[in-house]
């Protein structure tokens, strides 16, 4: 029982002649090239994974270049906004109303919210292209969760949860 299995191989064939031109035989060789034919295969697997992460590098770069230059084209008209909304409130010749007060420091703040995630897909793009900057600040703990509970409060007691600060 001989196994059988899938063999690469490379043929060497030629015809024997008699003086007539007639064939007498035919001789050649077989020589088993799987070796090479696998190292080709793994070759151009490496190749094709490359070719893949240098796609994937180009697309992240190019996407990383769309975000800074939108962030900078939505951060421009947005602080046109911010600016002439504080306008509005310092202008001491024509005082606004309650109701208008009130609706500017809507404008105010959902723009200010607006610049904030703004910079936040700005600094994704940052963290993304390797090019972050961090810095080391001291901060008060306690403050960062008081406003942490000040965020998930409303929704605890949707939830009847009670959160207990200690």
């Amino acid at each position: 029982n001989a196994q059988r299995y899938p063999l690469d191989v490379s043929i060497s064939a030629r015809r024997v002649l008699d003086s007539q031109g007639h064939v007498l035989y035919y001789e050649g060789s077989l020589t088993d090239i799987s070796e090479r034919k696998q190292r080709e295969q793994a070759e151009s697997e490496r190749i094709d994974a490359e070719f893949a992460r240098e796609k994937a590098e180009a697309a992240s770069e190019a996407k990383s270049q769309f975000l800074a230059t939108m962030s900078h084209e939505l951060r421009t008209p947005l602080n046109a906004i911010l600016g002439f909304s504080q306008m509005l409130t310092l202008d001491p010749d024509q005082p606004l109303t309650e109701d208008q007060a009130l609706a500017v420091e809507h404008i105010q703040a959902g723009g200010e919210h607006l610049l904030a995630l703004i910079d936040q897909v700005l600094d994704l793009a940052k963290i993304e292209a390797g090019k972050m900057d961090v810095s080391l600040e001291s901060l008060n703990t306690q403050d960062v969760l008081d406003e942490c509970l000040k965020m998930i409060e409303a929704q605890a007691n949707m939830r009847s949860i009670t959160l207990i600060k200690d």
